[in-house]
């Protein structure tokens, strides 16, 4: 232990953080218009595909944009690769 009358900063609840957290917290945010650029769609497609829940998991910022984590977009993308084989 410390001297007498000295905090312990060392927190006694301290856990590691996974590879995946680490990784999650690095992760680039991308935007409607990042993908529908990458995938050469119309804005209406990706809108589509929304309504039908097709498209990557989307989060909603408070101005109302959408973003798509990187990781997200291209799970999905290998996931509709293996659909289609």
């Amino acid at each position: 232990m410390g001297r007498p009358g000295r905090l312990n900063h060392t927190p006694t609840n301290y856990r590691r953080r996974s590879d995946a957290q680490v990784n999650r917290t690095k992760d680039e945010w991308l935007t409607v218009a990042d993908i529908i650029g990458d995938l050469g769609i119309p804005r209406r497609t990706w809108q589509r595909w929304r309504e039908l829940g097709r498209a990557p998991e989307a989060i909603k910022l408070p101005n109302k944009e959408l973003r798509i984590r990187r990781s997200v977009y291209e799970a999905w993308l290998a996931d509709l690769e293996e659909s289609a084989a």
